[in-house]
């Protein structure tokens, strides 16, 4: 959908942020620097001839009004958009939707029970459930949602991966993820993500790039035990056990072979 592919690919509106910038900034400064060549007297000067340098400051001047001004103007646009559909658009987490049956696996850490469901499978997406119970009293989703190129569908789907919190741990904007292992202390370092409030008053986590979905999709398709840490600045919002049993791999496989026998 439109908020997915807007909530998890946040990577690309830092890239229009990035080109709205330069484009404002030398379409303003193009347009300081040959402000001369806009003025009524010059114009009448250069109606007498113009010099090799009249000619490259016209250019200068077209370039960065018409050129760059056209794609601040797009640019800005854009982020306009996608700012009032993040504002405007409510987001529902899966918790209530979808309860996944939770088996029989348990992992106690320390004072911490935690209860997870094998991965659940319901159209394109994939949804995982974590129970804490004990000194830490929480519901946490992973939900993995697949969807093919609307260009190539014949590329890699995309894997648009969320985590949903409840209750809501009261953190908002970007944040850093960090996925560890707890046996070998391998990670892939600290993750963008971002984090808001759902309407049904759930924290809801994004992963910002697809270099950052693949990651955590690498790490929770193996058998491992994983911490769940979700800071932003200085302050830890979540620092949790999380269990990880292979059979995501597999749900996925499943779940782009049925999305590419539709396309047939």
């Amino acid at each position: 959908t439109l908020k997915d592919g807007l909530l998890s690919t946040f990577w690309s509106r830092k890239a229009l942020r990035y080109l709205f910038i330069t484009c404002l900034v030398i379409w303003i400064g193009g347009a300081v620097l040959t402000h001369e060549y806009g003025t009524t007297s010059k114009q009448l000067q250069m109606l007498l001839g113009l010099s090799e340098t009249d000619v490259m400051m016209l250019n200068i001047r077209g370039v960065c009004i018409n050129l760059f001004g056209s794609l601040a103007i797009i640019s800005g646009l854009l982020l306009l958009i996608i700012w009032a559909v993040r504002k405007f658009t409510p987001i529902v987490s899966p918790v209530k939707k979808s309860q996944a049956p939770v088996e029989s696996n348990v992992v106690q850490d320390s004072g911490t029970r935690v209860d997870f469901s094998n991965w659940l499978v319901k159209g394109s997406t994939l949804s995982k459930r974590f129970l804490y119970s004990g000194d830490v009293k929480m519901t946490l989703y992973a939900e993995v949602k697949v969807e093919l190129s609307a260009t190539n569908p014949r590329f890699p789907p995309h894997k648009f991966i969320h985590f949903f919190a409840e209750p809501s741990m009261g953190i908002e904007g970007e944040a850093k993820l960090l996925i560890v292992d707890r046996e070998t202390q391998k990670s892939d370092g600290w993750l963008d993500v971002m984090a808001g409030t759902t309407s049904d008053n759930h924290t809801i986590v994004s992963l910002q790039s697809r270099p950052n979905s693949d990651s955590i999709f690498a790490a929770l398709s193996q058998t491992a035990e994983y911490d769940f840490i979700l800071k932003r600045g200085d302050e830890v919002f979540a620092q949790l056990p999380l269990p990880s049993e292979e059979g995501l791999a597999t749900a996925y496989s499943e779940v782009e072979r049925a999305l590419r026998r539709q396309l047939r």
